[in-house]
């Protein structure tokens, strides 16, 4: 479903130099589009606007100075702009431009979680849902992530709870729950809860 949050982000700074065409030419419009973005942001986010900060590092991600991405994600991270600390955890999630650390990301997505972080809600559920590397999913504490993601208000999260109670993983199976929760999601704007929800209407 979601792609690495940074890398989605960044694609978007660069979309409209990008465009312009391929090769060579693309790539140096994208390094003097990320130059011009850091000549602008870096002084908003010295002085404390932290949406810029993230922005900032997005920056430095696209020219490949993980380094520094990694230092502005921090420091807007540490002054409570959540996303910052979903694209950090991500980084340490998957080894992008730093150690991979999943002990790491996991306690970056939990603490931003805790404190409001939509995105990083969505990313724990995954996390806990996941049964990768030989360790067992866990359904209950994925629920939990996924439902208190949905009621920040990221819509992904929401359709995923549907998905376990569609399921029975680590609730009572409930269809009648999973559609309704389905139908909200894709009222809202989930391709994939729309998907889900035909898919439930073909069962019948």
């Amino acid at each position: 479903m979601k792609n690495l949050l940074l890398a989605f982000i960044g694609l978007l700074l660069v979309g409209c130099a990008a465009s312009s065409g391929g090769g060579a030419a693309s790539d140096n419009a994208d390094y003097d589009f990320n130059k011009r973005a850091i000549d602008i942001l870096k002084p908003k986010c010295e002085k404390g606007n932290y949406s810029a900060c993230n922005d900032l590092a997005i920056s430095y991600q696209n020219l490949k100075d993980h380094k520094t991405a990694q230092k502005y994600y921090d420091k807007a991270c540490q002054n409570n702009y959540q996303l910052a600390c979903t694209n950090l955890a991500n980084m340490y999630q998957s080894g992008l431009g730093v150690d991979r650390d999943k002990n790491k990301a996991l306690e970056i997505f939990n603490t931003s979680c805790t404190n409001g972080g939509a995105i990083s809600c969505y990313y724990l559920g995954d996390f806990y849902r996941s049964g990768d590397e030989g360790k067992e999913p866990d359904y209950v504490a994925a629920m939990s992530a996924y439902e208190r993601g949905c009621k920040l208000g990221d819509i992904p999260s929401c359709t995923n709870t549907g998905v376990l109670y569609e399921n029975g993983l680590g609730v009572a199976q409930d269809e009648s729950k999973a559609r309704n929760i389905y139908r909200s999601a894709c009222f809202s704007g989930d391709s994939s809860a729309c998907d889900n929800l035909k898919r439930m209407g073909r069962k019948r």
